[in-house]
């Protein structure tokens, strides 16, 4: 089997990780081309959230955000978005006045049902020719680069450590 070129450039010029990166956003840009071609006005990373407060219903703004990997200031910005389209609703959580609390509109929810087979739809094309065996070893790879970097994230930087030992 041919390796596919991408972006122009041979196989060999991409690291596994350049390689996630550029997959990931192909398959963003995707899901979001037919999201679109049924004139559906929604972006992925909205879908995500949705489906996520389908079952999370009146979830901190801090939950979404760890759930989506994403930082305060974009989850802020998406869910302002989210609430002039009428998805979701931000309350006052009674427990803590600075935390509000998001729920699901009933538009909200009716829009996460018609996108959520698109998305499903969409995955299962990208992942066609792609045996069980082959899942198995991806899922291991990433797996054990993921550990890889939990520990990476564990250890102290290098340079910051060489630094304090030259102020001592």
């Amino acid at each position: 089997m041919q390796p596919m070129k991408i972006l122009e450039h041979n196989h060999e010029d991409f690291r596994l990780t350049q390689l996630m990166g550029i997959v990931t956003r192909h398959m963003k840009l995707a899901i979001n081309k037919n999201i679109a071609r049924e004139n559906i006005q929604l972006e992925f990373q909205h879908w995500i959230i949705l489906k996520y407060l389908d079952s999370n219903t009146g979830s901190p703004q801090c939950e979404i955000a760890k759930h989506g990997k994403k930082n305060k200031t974009s989850i802020t910005r998406m869910i302002n978005t989210m609430e002039k389209m009428d998805l979701v609703v931000r309350k006052s959580n009674k427990l803590d006045k600075r935390n509000r609390l998001i729920f699901l509109t009933p538009k909200g929810h009716a829009l996460s049902e018609s996108v959520t087979p698109i998305v499903f739809r969409t995955i299962d094309a990208i992942e066609k020719g792609i045996d069980s065996r082959e899942v198995i070893i991806a899922e291991n790879v990433l797996f054990k680069m993921f550990e890889n970097i939990k520990l990476l994230m564990s250890e102290p930087l290098e340079n910051s450590q060489n630094q304090e030992e030259q102020h001592v």
